[in-house]
């Protein structure tokens, strides 16, 4: 099912830090909070 590619899709990306290295460059606090987000929205995606 396609929702579900999307799903796994996305959360490989977040396993991988993929978007986290724009965020390096904005500072230790902005970047873990940004990484702190992104394992919430993973933690949603694992239990939809």
């Amino acid at each position: 099912m396609p929702q579900d590619e999307v799903r796994s899709n996305a959360i490989t990306l977040i396993e991988r830090g993929a978007d986290l290295g724009l965020w390096e460059e904005a500072g230790e606090e902005d970047y873990d909070e940004r990484k702190k987000v992104l394992n919430t929205l993973k933690q949603q995606l694992i239990n939809c």
